[in-house]
């Protein structure tokens, strides 16, 4: 009996781990794994330790273990788990210790919230579909993809998402599993799975779309009674259609819909053959969303034009605001692919759009409410709606308009207005803002400092930047078309940039800012980031200050790049890039001019 007790505890106890890793408490625990949550002393830095039962400590098993640390050892990307460390206790048992990752499941938030909303439920598969193509790259199937594997990590802006749990992943080198069985959790397994045949990368699109159709509509597209029964539906049942549980226009239900549908094809020949086209797929919906917008503006407007025909009004009427917003978001189109291989399907690039698009969409259904108020009559609505605008319409009443410093000068400045507004030295514009816009900034000599984040721009009107006094911009989330970069590359009074958030930026782009005379500041948080492209960076030698927190691509070789650049003074690399404490403790040794954080 004492011998049984004994082993008893010993099948509970955490294993004998390294000293090093202190003040360790459990945090998850699955059927084969615990994970418990440490600090690593030697590197002051939080870590999670993955460690197997012992119960399940035998060969075949140990053996999986370790070609999950494999594989998950050579990724290197913002949305798959960095591993720090590998190796086997005295007892034998096998742990692996990873970067903690800190936040819930997609699986407890949908629990918690039940269907998401689309704009947040693409956000997070389109992080999710950029991790994939980085796996698939490498030859390395998931073939578990489901919302417990997928992570939803606690951050200040926006949700980073991680996908973990490669324990049944297949490499191109090694495939621990027996031919013809059953790999993959029921509800989500795709149809070659379901028969025990051979699952690829067409897989894991499946699996996915499994995902999506759960996050969309609070659950799996197949649960049937049993596991049998899911199975059996995977293989021959028709999913479900989505277009019902979504609360958007019936053009972008419709095509979210066929994307769906599509990676849900029982052929793996007929789904998307690539993580990346699913990213096309979904980069479309932003068209999607501006027909539904001009649908329901049009429909509106025929109201507007029936409930006006006996009313007359000084001034603009509601039928001249709608016409307006169908105009300007006639003209929101976003800038052509380019010959270059840029893809404006970047992750980044597609859901900065998907979500101005829903924005406009709400914001459009305001405006419409308060036109069409029904206890207001037409000639009140159209003075409030013009405000003192009306009155400067007369020439002579805005020429005194001016004189007295007052703001509305006459319909032309509103009409800046709905492109852009000055405050001072600053200038922000508005989602309306284009490339045309950029010629009435002359007016505006005083301006230093010029945000474009909102709006969607090519780059081809910053030539009239030429000769400005303009010394910040702000780029955040643009998809700047090479000849954009040429012209940034000529303002002469530019001195910080920020292009953090963009789409991938080639080096071919990245190039053109040798040119820049002046430029000192370049922020690249949260991009995509070659190693070609670090090299085009470490180029602008004007720079003194360069900020790459958390863009991908950044590692210890980085920072060799960027120590050769000879004005730097300040590089920010941040605790979520690949960079390690070892590497970061030498560049400042090394390098104790450049301050390194």
């Amino acid at each position: 009996m004492r011998d049984l007790a004994a082993h008893s505890v010993y099948l509970k106890a955490e294993p004998s781990l390294p000293s090093r890793y202190v003040d360790r408490q459990t945090i998850g625990e699955g059927g084969t794994c615990v994970v418990v949550k440490a600090r690593d002393s030697f590197l002051d830095r939080p870590v999670a330790i993955k460690y197997m039962k012992a119960e399940l400590s035998n060969l075949s098993s140990v053996r999986r273990f370790q070609h999950e640390a494999r594989i998950m050892s050579t990724f290197n990307h913002k949305h798959l788990p960095l591993v720090l460390d590998f190796g086997l206790s005295h007892c034998g048992r096998p742990y692996m210790v990873m970067e903690l990752m800190e936040g819930r499941s997609l699986k407890e938030l949908i629990a918690a919230r039940g269907a998401l909303e689309p704009e947040l439920a693409v956000e997070v598969i389109l992080q999710v579909l950029a991790a994939l193509e980085h796996c698939h790259e490498k030859g390395i199937v998931h073939r578990d993809l489901k919302t417990d594997n997928i992570m939803i990590c606690d951050q200040a802006e926006r949700p980073l998402v991680k996908v973990v749990d490669f324990g049944l992943a297949r490499g191109d080198v090694l495939d621990l599993t027996r031919k013809g069985s059953i790999i993959g959790t029921p509800l989500y397994m795709s149809p070659e799975q379901a028969r025990g045949e051979s699952a690829d990368h067409r897989s894991d699109i499946y699996s996915l779309g499994c995902v999506l159709h759960e996050m969309l509509t609070g659950s799996p597209p197949f649960g049937e009674s049993s596991a049998v029964a899911t199975i059996s539906a995977h293989v021959n049942a028709s999913p479900p259609s989505i277009k019902r549980a979504l609360k958007v226009g019936p053009v972008l239900a419709d095509k979210l819909d066929a994307v769906i549908a599509r990676m849900l094809d029982k052929d793996p020949s007929q789904r998307q053959q690539s993580a990346g086209e699913v990213i096309a797929e979904l980069a479309s919906l932003s068209a999607a969303s501006r027909d539904d917008e001009q649908a329901m503006l049009k429909h509106l407007l025929r109201e507007v034009e029936l409930a006006e025909t006996r009313q007359t009004s000084r001034g603009m009427s509601s039928r001249t605001i709608l016409k307006a917003l169908i105009d300007l978001e006639a003209c929101q189109s976003p800038p052509a692919e380019e010959a270059t291989g840029e893809r404006p399907g970047n992750p980044f690039f597609c859901m900065t759009r998907l979500l101005q698009g829903f924005c406009r969409f709400f914001m459009i259904l305001i405006v419409v409410s308060i036109l069409l108020w029904p206890g207001q009559r037409p000639e009140s609505r159209h003075a409030s709606a013009i405000g003192r605008a009306g009155e400067s319409a007369d020439p002579t009443r805005a020429a005194q308009s001016r004189d007295q410093g007052n703001p509305s000068r006459d319909l032309w400045d509103i009409a800046y207005r709905a492109s852009f507004q000055v405050n001072g030295t600053k200038a922000f514009a508005s989602p309306q803002f284009c490339d045309a816009d950029f010629e009435k900034l002359k007016e505006f000599p005083g301006v230093e400092y010029l945000n474009l984040v909102i709006c969607t721009i090519d780059g081809s009107g910053l030539a009239s930047l030429v000769d400005s006094n303009i010394d910040t911009l702000d780029l955040r989330g643009q998809n700047l078309a090479m000849a954009g970069f040429t012209n940034l590359a000529r303002i002469k009074s530019l001195e910080s940039l920020r292009l953090d958030r963009c789409p991938y930026l080639a080096p071919s782009k990245l190039a053109k800012l040798k040119k820049a005379p002046n430029l000192k500041h370049l922020n690249l948080s949260a991009t995509n980031l070659s190693r070609q492209a670090q090299q085009e960076i470490a180029g602008i030698k004007g720079l003194t200050m360069l900020i790459v927190d958390g863009a991908g691509g950044i590692d210890d070789e980085s920072l060799a790049i960027f120590a050769g650049m000879p004005n730097l003074k300040k590089l920010q690399v941040g605790e979520s890039s690949q960079v390690t404490a070892r590497a970061i403790a030498r560049f400042r040794s090394e390098h104790p001019d450049i301050t390194i954080n």
